[in-house]
């Protein structure tokens, strides 16, 4: 599993599993995570050993994004600082301190609309007697820069999903695949349990998870060609409905009702 989608997940977990009930707000937690990372990338520092980037990370929600993710905002600060962390860490970045993350009330900006701002952030007293003193070409602490505006995605509203009671299956290629209450991952590699053969098919491409309450969604774990449901791009996780087509990358499947031992 990416780690986009970890962190889908271990908040989902944090509010009961509703995350895609709770975050009904047009700026998501994976939208944000990756506009994160294109500003740590496109901030660095170069000196003779290292490469800096931004520590000190701050994000700016309209009135109604920021009322609604702000009660999740330790843990999803938390989450959103450690994937800036493994970013950091998976390119050889060097870091002030561990990425701090905040979020912040901008009553100016419009729904679906958030600002970036990040800078150099030197450690505090106890940061540097628990790591030691700053190696010599480290940077000085900088002033925030201009804050960049991103307009989210647009996400369709999830429909009504179809209810865990029917007997559902994943119509593609190879025939049906059963969806029996336990997620299926799908993609390209032999460890998914749904493995399409297609070249524009991600090796860990989506999922298929069923929901607490009844139903089933799709999610995209952050694959190179995305996933579609109808024709309309999918954005995090979408709720399906029984007939829905569900296309990964360019490979398509049907989700629909299944009688055992008839016909497709």
């Amino acid at each position: 599993m990416s780690l986009l989608s970890t962190i889908e997940t271990r908040i989902a977990q944090l509010v009961e599993g509703t995350f895609g009930k709770v975050f009904r707000t047009s700026v998501q937690p994976v939208e944000l995570a990756r506009r994160l990372v294109k500003e740590m990338d496109e901030h660095q520092q170069r000196t003779v050993r290292n490469v800096y980037v931004p520590n000190r990370f701050d994000v700016y929600l309209s009135r109604d994004d920021h009322r609604q993710l702000a009660q999740y905002s330790a843990a999803l600060t938390t989450e959103l600082s450690e994937y800036l962390a493994e970013h950091a860490r998976r390119n050889g970045y060097a870091l002030l301190t561990r990425p701090r993350v905040h979020l912040h009330l901008d009553r100016d900006l419009a729904l679906g609309r958030f600002g970036i701002a990040v800078r150099m952030e030197q450690p505090d007293g106890e940061e540097l007697a628990a790591g030691g003193a700053l190696p010599d070409d480290a940077p000085a602490a900088s002033a925030a820069g201009q804050t960049m505006v991103y307009q989210a995605a647009v996400v369709a509203e999830d429909p009504a999903p179809a209810p865990i009671s029917d007997a559902v299956a994943v119509f593609g290629p190879d025939g049906p695949y059963p969806l029996a209450g336990a997620r299926v991952r799908v993609g390209r590699g032999r460890s998914n349990e749904l493995v399409l053969h297609d070249a524009s098919v991600s090796r860990e491409h989506g999922e298929f998870v069923p929901r607490p309450g009844g139903g089933w969604v799709v999610r995209d774990l952050d694959s190179t060609n995305g996933v579609s449901v109808n024709g309309a791009k999918v954005a995090g996780e979408r709720a399906l409905q029984l007939g829905d087509e569900v296309l990964f990358g360019n490979a398509p499947v049907r989700f629909d009702r299944w009688a055992p031992g008839g016909e497709d």
